[in-house]
């Protein structure tokens, strides 16, 4: 297996890792309204020892505390990512893919960043009342997005990186 190839096989993986941890992100939030909306017989009895928005709350956190735990581990696989396949551009000396490389991972470490920032102030808003919004909700929603934006753009440098590998094989 040529550098190239194992490159592209990585990135592959990198990249299909990114869309399974969106999928699994929204539908931790998600399943925790199904839940509550249409709970199995032998839940339903449990979910009623808090009020529905309490229960909501709680099970919200549950799920935020998982994507946080999430996040934090499949950052940590990205960064590993982005050095072993920075490393294999350099060593097959090639030039356009190494930038891209060196793009992705630059995204991966401000990813990184955000992350804890993004933990350290949801944190402090799980059980805040969102009537009226407060300020830190606020803040939290645009670092989420300049999160996602980051996650974008990852994705479609990825996508062209993987193109170039592909095609120059």
């Amino acid at each position: 297996m040529t550098l190239r190839t194992l490159a592209l096989v990585l990135v592959t993986v990198w990249l299909t890792g990114t869309v399974i941890m969106t999928f699994v992100a929204t539908q931790n939030f998600r399943t925790v309204d199904r839940v509550l909306d249409r709970p199995t017989p032998e839940a339903a009895p449990k979910l009623t020892a808090l009020d529905h928005d309490s229960m909501r709350m709680l099970l919200r956190h549950l799920s935020s505390e998982l994507n946080r735990l999430y996040f934090m581990t499949w950052n940590a696989v990205q960064l590993l990512l982005a050095v072993v396949v920075l490393a294999l551009m350099v060593r097959a000396g090639s030039r356009l893919e190494t930038v891209l490389a060196l793009v992705m991972l630059a995204i991966v470490v401000a990813l990184l960043g955000g992350t804890f920032r993004i933990i350290e102030l949801g944190r402090t808003i799980d059980f805040v009342p969102r009537d009226p919004v407060p300020p830190e909700v606020v803040k939290f929603g645009k670092m989420h997005a300049a999160y996602g934006a980051m996650e974008v753009l990852k994705l479609v440098v990825g996508v062209v990186l993987a193109w170039r590998l592909g095609v120059s094989r």
